[in-house]
């Protein structure tokens, strides 16, 4: 019990952590509604300018595989489905309903948020998306299955350093194949984190308790 204790963080720590990721975000969401709702900010073009400097055929098909891995279909529907299912079949329906509504308030959220900044997207994308660029719902997805998994397998040390790596190469294949500018990235992590940590602020006594059994 002491060790999730310690790994899993409690209803105040979550809370901080969350009001944290949201004061993030919403400085983001300011500075695009104020400097770059029609178009990229001076880091946004910086980094726009590095990726198409850097564009060769092997890293543009590696970008291309996290488009698909990351995308509505599998991280945000396929991917959040098959580890309920596998937590309810354990007899974990609490993590198991925190893994769903995170997920799917998560994925409602960015698309409230697109529809209402209705930022352009990079005009070199090359990719096939959907309208609106900020923020990025494949960085939220990445960040919102990871964060759920280490706060559900506390035990699992490697979770962290694996899941920041698919975290990070999320947010650069975004960038690499003009998707999404990088303060859409950006957002779409501290956004997603907010959701999850949310969630998890209000259930964390009974998610305790179910992990602290295994």
């Amino acid at each position: 019990m002491a060790r999730n204790d310690v790994l899993a963080p409690s209803n105040g720590k979550a809370s901080i952590a969350a009001g944290g990721a949201f004061l993030g975000f919403a400085a983001i969401f300011l500075l695009v509604m104020l400097n770059g709702r029609f178009g990229p900010m001076a880091i946004d073009a910086y980094w726009d300018g590095l990726m198409q400097s850097i564009q060769i055929p092997l890293l543009v098909d590696v970008a291309r595989i996290f488009d698909v891995v990351g995308g509505t279909l599998i991280s945000g529907v396929l991917i959040p489905a098959l580890l309920a299912l596998a937590l309810f079949v354990q007899h974990r329906w609490r993590s198991a309903l925190f893994l769903i509504s995170a997920s799917a308030v998560s994925a409602i959220i960015v698309q409230i948020v697109k529809a209402t900044v209705a930022r352009p997207r990079p005009e070199e994308m090359m990719v096939i998306s959907d309208s609106g660029s900020f923020p990025s719902g494949h960085s939220a997805n990445a960040v919102v299955i990871v964060l759920i998994l280490m706060l559900i397998f506390t035990h699992q040390r490697w979770i962290p350093y694996v899941g920041g790596g698919y975290v990070l190469l999320m947010m650069w294949s975004r960038t690499y194949l003009h998707a999404h500018w990088i303060s859409d990235t950006a957002a779409g992590v501290l956004l997603g984190i907010t959701v999850v940590l949310v969630i998890w602020a209000g259930s964390s006594r009974y998610l305790v308790q179910e992990i602290s059994e295994r």
